[in-house]
């Protein structure tokens, strides 16, 4: 079943890389396994999962074609309606073979909490590593200060963002063998700076650029990113760029 996998990933991929997203795939006990119980998903333990992250490319890529072209809009973001677009285009891809339910990072269940713990979904399939305070041998923080955890990619490092997990609900993968995520910063000393950087100077970019990257977000991505749900909406309708941006 690891090579029916992979065909499956692979026909993700082929869907969602044009406007810069990368999916990969894995078990859902691989999950299970590691989140509390609130946040468990209810299938059966090899049941197939694909985690999909957006690169650095996905602003120029899927987002401002998505824009221009006004395809719809609701009261979401507008990276939000985007990535349900091509979401979609995956599911209509399976959709004679296969049922998929959609789990959105942006989504939360009437308790208000995420339907998935998508950092966690990305360490299991392998395509970053999900460092945390335990993590650490020690640590400069007082015990009782709450450290969030951050992902790391080993392409690009902090200039990425996770989308979502689709899961293919009928599809049992017991054989599919787990890829490790890249261990890219395996100092302590690292660890407690990308932590540091990621908790508490997070409006500085600056944790991104813990490992060297290639290619990071456009400065007008960067700028689009700073700006609230609501100058997004009106770039959304069709507003100017420049008066929403500078």
């Amino acid at each position: 079943m690891e090579g029916t996998a992979t065909r499956i990933a692979e026909r993700v991929n082929r869907v969602l890389n044009p406007g810069g997203y990368e999916c990969a795939p894995f078990k859902v006990e691989w999950y299970n396994d590691i989140v509390d119980q609130p946040f468990k998903l209810n299938y059966p333990g090899d049941t197939l999962a694909v985690n999909v992250i957006s690169a650095p490319s996905m602003y120029e890529d899927a987002l401002k074609p998505f824009v221009e072209t006004e395809i719809g809009c609701s009261s979401r973001d507008p990276l939000d309606d985007c990535t349900a677009f091509w979401f979609e285009k995956v599911v209509q891809e399976f959709a004679s073979e296969l049922q998929i339910e959609v789990l959105y990072d942006f989504l939360v269940a009437p308790s208000r909490r995420p339907l998935i713990i998508v950092q966690t979904s990305g360490h299991v399939s392998g395509q970053s590593f999900y460092y945390q305070r335990k993590d650490l041998i020690e640590d400069p923080w007082p015990r009782d200060k709450a450290i969030y955890g951050v992902s790391v990619h080993p392409t690009y490092g902090g200039w990425f963002a996770f989308r979502g997990v689709l899961i293919f609900v009928d599809m049992r993968v017991p054989n599919l063998e787990r890829v490790e995520p890249p261990d890219v910063v395996p100092t302590n000393e690292k660890r407690v700076e990308l932590l540091e950087k990621f908790n508490f100077h997070w409006k500085e970019w600056t944790f991104r650029d813990i490992i060297p990257v290639d290619v990071c977000y456009s400065d007008e991505m960067k700028k689009y990113l700073e700006l609230p749900p609501g100058p997004r909406r009106r770039q959304y309708l069709g507003l100017d760029t420049d008066e929403l941006l500078y």
